[in-house]
């Protein structure tokens, strides 16, 4: 039987050109009425001179930084979305599995100001990648998260535990994916185990919805 993290990753694979359409098309309300300016706003107000993308998809963040003039790197670790992304005009992109850039088998550039990961941590050991990317940046670096937001996602269920997206309501031919949940407790004690302190939560809300669209944390270099 396959691990929840090797499914996760074939339904990237499977999800890719899916998931490319989606972004680009608006088709996801959360992102165009509030995720995606949250990160952008995020990532702005440190004016970093060197961003690393982790997990960049198809690359809709790099070209945003890249247009107001910030210099951005992008990985992933699916082809077909760094292909995507490499199309539209995102460059550098480079591929790596998380795996890949624990054990530094990519060389994807250091001495990032900033590196952000937007909805792109989903699986369940983080810490090692935490640490990994803690390692990449400048002293004073941050690292940007924007995940979803515990509270309005449990559904009763608060405590860290596989989940599964369906992608109920989006067009096209979707795999189900496996994500991970974890209580606010749980990042928190990641973030500190990878050697990072939190400095900053944001809670980003639609003024129409009564719940937050995510949770949005920045964390820097310990020490």
């Amino acid at each position: 039987m396959s691990s929840p993290e090797s499914t996760l990753l074939q339904s990237w694979h499977h999800n890719a050109r899916a998931w490319t359409e989606a972004v680009r098309s608006g088709a996801i309300e959360s992102r165009r009425q509030v995720t995606d300016q949250a990160i952008l706003l995020a990532v702005m107000g440190r004016q970093p001179e060197r961003v690393l993308d982790l997990g960049c998809g198809e690359g809709w963040l790099l070209r945003a930084l890249a247009e107001r003039g910030f210099e951005a790197v992008g990985v992933d670790g699916d082809p077909t979305l760094v292909e995507a992304a490499r199309v539209a005009g995102s460059s550098p992109v480079h591929v790596a599995s998380y795996e890949d850039l624990v054990e530094a088998k990519v060389d994807i550039g250091r001495d990032y100001d900033l590196i952000c990961a937007n909805f792109s941590l989903l699986h369940q050991d983080i810490i090692p990648l935490l640490a990994a990317m803690n390692a990449l940046l400048v002293p004073g670096g941050a690292l940007v998260i924007q995940t979803l937001h515990p509270w309005s996602v449990a559904a009763g269920d608060y405590q860290d535990g596989w989940r599964e997206e369906t992608f109920d309501g989006f067009k096209g031919q979707w795999q189900p994916m496996p994500w991970y949940f974890r209580t606010l407790s749980s990042w928190l004690n990641a973030l500190d185990m990878a050697g990072l302190q939190l400095t900053g939560l944001r809670e980003p809300q639609h003024p129409q919805s009564p719940v937050p669209q995510s949770l949005l944390m920045i964390a820097e270099r310990r020490g």
